[in-house]
């Protein structure tokens, strides 16, 4: 069965749903053999398998084709858990509400410190490249070659894009 894995992206303070199209062990190997981060700064739909949709918490007037968080329709469960709602708004213009799965899984995506998948268990799983907070911090501390190659390439892709006028900041 596809794991669906909710994702809080600290670059930009982002939601999305990730429909990963994995089975949980094959989802787990593919994470823990990521060597860095970097890949996915500011472009998640480009670097994870599957599909990957951004969630938006406030619908704009009129609502923007996307997924859109519905605070005010969050229903609670007969355990007395909050269920988040969510709509789903076509390009159409068309809507269908929807929870995710209860078995879904979160991740948090930021640095090589703190990202993290948890399955739905509470599991933590971390990348290749993860070096703890401490570590990573020190003074002394140099990514491997490979690590500091894939930043300077995110990193550069980025800034061509914003000076280019295709992103914003």
């Amino acid at each position: 069965m596809s794991v669906t894995v909710f994702i809080n992206e600290e670059y930009g303070y982002r939601t999305w749903i990730w429909e990963t199209g994995m089975d949980a062990k094959t989802l787990t190997e593919w994470w823990q053999n990521m060597t860095s981060t970097a890949k996915l700064f500011f472009n998640l739909e480009g670097n994870l398998p599957g599909w990957v949709h951004q969630i938006y918490e406030a619908q704009p007037e009129p609502p923007a084709p996307g997924w859109h968080q519905v605070s005010e329709n969050d229903v609670y469960t007969d355990e007395g858990a909050l269920e988040q709602q969510w709509i789903l708004v076509s390009s159409g213009g068309g809507t269908a509400q929807f929870s995710l799965p209860q078995d879904a899984w979160h991740a948090h995506i930021h640095c090589d410190y703190d990202t993290v998948l948890i399955d739905v268990r509470g599991a933590k799983y971390r990348h290749a490249g993860y070096v703890p907070q401490e570590v990573y911090f020190k003074e002394d501390y140099e990514s491997p070659a490979e690590v500091a190659e894939e930043w300077e390439v995110a990193l550069t892709e980025r800034t061509k894009l914003i000076a280019e006028g295709e992103e914003n900041a």
